[in-house]
């Protein structure tokens, strides 16, 4: 098993993201690119936080929706992205430093 940090974030968001073909890349977001929302969003930030060791409490606002809620159904299909955003990228870095921060 990889202890590569690239690697095991990629493999947990393929595992809960929307579409397990795509490939992921570090610019992609986390919501609107791979559909990671709601329980599966707080299962990933768990992980991480379990897996290693990060400190997300300096995270505030909403980066996706939460469980069936319609409201980004509405924003959606006039174009909006009410969320924040929070790439695999943004991801990493909190992994590597250890603390989440906001961009």
């Amino acid at each position: 098993m990889s202890t590569d940090p690239r690697q095991l974030l990629h493999q947990q968001i393929k595992y809960l993201a929307v579409n397990d073909d795509v490939q992921i890349l570090d610019e992609h977001e986390v919501y609107y690119d791979l559909g990671v929302s709601g329980l599966d969003l707080d299962e990933l930030i768990y992980w991480i936080h379990d897996t290693f060791q990060v400190d997300f409490s300096a995270m505030q606002g909403r980066y996706a929706p939460g469980e069936n809620e319609l409201f980004p159904l509405i924003f959606a299909s006039f174009g909006a992205r009410p969320y924040k955003s929070m790439t695999v990228g943004h991801l990493l870095a909190s992994i590597e430093t250890g603390v989440w921060s906001e961009l």
